[in-house]
């Protein structure tokens, strides 16, 4: 699996293999744990009865994109909404509106929206490995595809 990150406004694909990726005023070769990393998401509409995530305004999908990260890594996100709807973001163990926010890892919320044509952004250190969810805390919004799979390395 390869995972798109936009880093520094560059786009680069990570895989788990000996690369170099230079960030900024360092560099880090994976799979060492990188220091930063910013990754941008879309929030959008994809039908009338379907919403998602994307990577791009063009390429919104339900699930969305699928993160992988490290233990232990500060990572930025940025949630660019570029629907017609209102739209939040946020990492949760199950994928549920109901469950609790995880890392402090919260755009918006259910009752404080990123509105349309708006931006927010969260910086958090990544929790334990496993498998986890990003969605939309909106009412309904989980249900009409507004959510995504991350994957935490150890």
């Amino acid at each position: 699996m390869i995972l798109i990150v936009v880093m520094s406004g560059v786009f680069a694909e990570l895989a788990m293999k000996k690369t170099s990726i230079k960030t900024g005023s360092y560099e880090k070769s994976s799979p060492q744990i990188y220091t930063l990393i910013t990754v941008t998401l879309y929030a959008g509409e994809i039908s009338a009865i379907c919403d998602g995530f994307g990577d791009s305004p063009s390429n919104i999908t339900t699930p969305g994109p699928s993160l992988i990260f490290m233990a232990g890594q500060t990572v930025t996100v940025t949630l660019n909404n570029v629907g017609s709807m209102l739209h939040n973001w946020a990492i949760v163990s199950e994928k549920s509106s109901e469950a609790p926010v995880l890392w402090g890892a919260q755009i918006g919320s259910d009752s404080i929206p990123v509105n349309s044509g708006d931006s927010g952004s969260v910086t958090f250190t990544v929790g334990s490995a496993g498998s986890y969810y990003y969605i939309c805390q909106i009412p309904g919004q989980v249900n009409i595809g507004m959510w995504g799979t991350i994957k935490v390395n150890p």
